[in-house]
């Protein structure tokens, strides 16, 4: 039985990226990550998970030309603390409008929601602002992010509880 190879994630992100820019800022995340004492640690081909204290975070993919950042959860996210947070650092545009509509309320399969989720996914109240049809599982998804989206979700990450 042939071994499955665990690339690193640079590896990867070298291959697949042709984009320099995308590349750079991509490889100068991950090396913030692990700066920060969240290595990005193998979860699947072409897949890294992200955790911090011990509990998945994010997920990073890597394909084609393309970087996604999603299943991007805090546990802290609905706390009055957390929203006051946000606004006081200007996140709650890149936060609101990545989040992930459930595929079921699109009438379609949905991937990220487990078994037992309502057809139309949750509804999240972030600063104010109501976002509905939200997928459960896959809660905010960036795909070929920024340096200012990539700085955004830093700020998140950064927010102690």
């Amino acid at each position: 039985m042939e071994k499955k190879v665990r690339r690193k994630i640079e590896e990867v992100i070298n291959e697949y990226i042709e984009d320099e820019n995308t590349k750079k800022i991509t490889l100068d995340f991950i090396a913030w990550l692990r700066k920060n004492k969240m290595p990005p640690s193998w979860n699947a081909r072409d897949s890294w998970k992200v955790s911090r204290n011990k509990k998945k975070v994010f997920i990073i993919g890597a394909g084609k030309n393309e970087i996604t950042i999603h299943r991007f959860w805090l546990d802290f996210t609905f706390t009055n603390e957390y929203h006051t947070y946000v606004i006081n650092n200007n996140l709650q545009d890149m936060a609101c409008n990545n989040f992930t509509v459930c595929g079921r309320f699109e009438g379609r399969r949905c991937t990220g929601c487990p078994p037992d989720c309502n057809p139309e996914g949750i509804s999240i109240n972030l600063c104010g602002k109501e976002v509905k049809n939200i997928c459960r599982g896959v809660i905010m998804k960036f795909v070929n992010p920024d340096y200012e989206t990539i700085e955004g979700i830093k700020k998140l990450l950064e927010y102690k509880e």
